[in-house]
């Protein structure tokens, strides 16, 4: 199954994630690309309102607090960045993958 994606560079380090809040698996943007606050100090869904923090993808305020974004792993190669999957750290046993009910 083929799902969006974004990337985002934060604090230097480059961080992706599947585009699908955890709260209603919603895409976190309206399809323009904005992820971030005005502040640039976290992603938001701009169906809710949740706020991730860009390097882990936890969600830190919202419906879904605590519940993480789906990170994938990247590489880069030749200048390009390429998905190599789901990070490894992010094992159902060390991150949550719903949102609370």
């Amino acid at each position: 199954m083929q799902r969006d994606a974004f990337a985002v560079r934060w604090h230097g380090a480059v961080h992706a994630f599947v585009n699908s809040c955890r709260h209603q698996s919603l895409p976190l943007d309206f399809g323009d690309g904005h992820y971030f606050d005005d502040a640039f100090d976290a992603l938001v869904c701009c169906h809710h309102g949740a706020r991730f923090a860009p390097d882990t993808g936890e969600c830190v305020e919202g419906p879904c607090r605590g519940a993480f974004l789906t990170a994938l792993a990247l590489e880069e190669r030749d200048g390009a960045l390429w998905c190599t999957g789901r990070r490894a750290s992010d094992s159902p046993d060390t991150r949550t993958d719903r949102a609370p009910r």
